[in-house]
């Protein structure tokens, strides 16, 4: 089936090519247009299950940005630019400003704007390991995080109970009647 796929494709572009003089393709590579640069994740160690929280700048939004925890591919859950707004149309319209540098035309308005990304640590990454990702305007920096094993062991603290501390009196004697001595005492477990 591929084979006939590729076969067809090929007749395709060569029936097109000579209506329309040539089959071309051009790779585009959209990602490299600055550096993004990532602050410190809050908290910088966490426990499988926590949410992760950073900033960075120029972030864009989840549908195309890619974070990577130990370099595999990780799951946003959210993405958040609080008064970025009037920052972007200064940047647009200052003919030498970019997303990516410094603008000092735009500094006054852009001091208001945050830009975070938060996601869940999973055990995919454990132990010491670094976040980064890549967006519409480039990729970031290696930023440490340590992630650990949650804890599944539960201490239980029953404050439900009628206090019987469930005690059992067993003296070993060979007369032993087999019955617990539960002291009935109220208290708690």
């Amino acid at each position: 089936m591929k084979t006939q796929l590729t076969l067809t494709t090929l007749l395709t572009c060569f029936t097109l090519s000579t209506v329309f003089w040539g089959c071309t393709s051009e790779t585009a590579d959209l990602a490299d247009a600055c550096e993004v640069r990532l602050d410190t994740p809050t908290p910088e160690m966490v426990f499988v299950g926590e949410s992760v929280s950073f900033t960075g700048t120029p972030l864009t939004e989840i549908r195309d940005t890619v974070l990577l925890v130990g370099g595999e591919t990780h799951e946003i859950t959210d993405l958040t630019r609080l008064d970025c707004e009037a920052c972007d149309t200064c940047r647009f319209d200052a003919p030498e400003c970019s997303a990516c540098g410094d603008c000092d035309e735009c500094d006054d308005v852009c001091n208001s704007c945050t830009e975070s990304i938060s996601f869940t640590a999973t055990n995919a990454a454990l132990g010491e390991t670094y976040i980064s990702i890549y967006n519409l305007y480039g990729a970031s920096n290696n930023v440490p995080l340590t992630i650990l094993e949650s804890d599944n062991s539960t201490t239980t603290t029953d404050t439900t109970s009628s206090g019987d501390t469930g005690t059992v009196t067993d003296t070993g004697a060979s007369n032993d009647t087999g019955t617990t001595g539960d002291t009935g005492a109220t208290g708690t477990q």
